[in-house]
């Protein structure tokens, strides 16, 4: 079996950045305190019948930066919602799901056939509907493209797929109204 290594995880954490320049993890000392930092570790995906990517990833990245949850395959955690006056002020890392007001699970399935699909499993604990945007990066290819998240109900568990390899998806503008403008860089068409 074949072994690529794609260039831009190495590019963008390099420049510090996945995602958009809005989404970009911290570079330097956090001034957050509360940030959590995923130790070093290995992406490992399945790409087809032949080929699978695998990256090493030692820079310091957190789970969520600036109310933007970092996610890459294999990773399950839970997210706090700070509320004020109904609008979603914080959203904070949540090692243990049971307490959380969002859990989140993202990975990849693959099938007898070696067909593989990527799975992001989202469960609300929350009273109201969760509107979220998404980017996401992809091998082989330069940039960050927008993928679309259905709301989330409460108390509900949505389940968002996608029939290629993602190697970190990046949840961001979480609010509980539809229609916000989102001011942010625009990403490209999905792949």
């Amino acid at each position: 079996m074949k072994y690529f290594h794609g260039f831009i995880l190495m590019m963008a954490l390099a420049n510090a950045g996945i995602a958009a320049e809005s989404a970009q993890p911290p570079t330097n000392a956090p001034a957050d305190n509360n940030l959590v930092f995923r130790d070093p570790f290995t992406i490992k995906l399945h790409v087809d019948k032949e080929r699978y990517y695998e990256e090493k990833v030692v820079k310091k990245i957190p789970f969520v930066a600036d109310n933007n949850v970092y996610l890459f395959p294999g990773e399950s955690f839970g997210l706090k919602l700070s509320v004020v006056d109904g609008e979603i002020t914080t959203v904070s890392y949540q090692k243990e799901k049971i307490s959380a007001d969002v859990e989140l699970e993202f990975k990849q399935e693959i099938e007898e056939n070696g067909d593989a699909m990527m799975m992001l499993v989202i469960k609300s604990r929350i009273k109201q509907i969760l509107y979220l945007d998404a980017l996401m990066i992809v091998p082989r290819k330069k940039g960050n493209y927008k993928t679309s998240i259905l709301p989330l109900k409460p108390g509900l568990m949505n389940f968002e797929s996608w029939p290629h390899p993602i190697i970190q998806l990046v949840l961001r503008n979480l609010r509980f109204k539809e229609n916000v403008s989102n001011n942010s860089p625009e990403g490209g068409v999905a792949p």
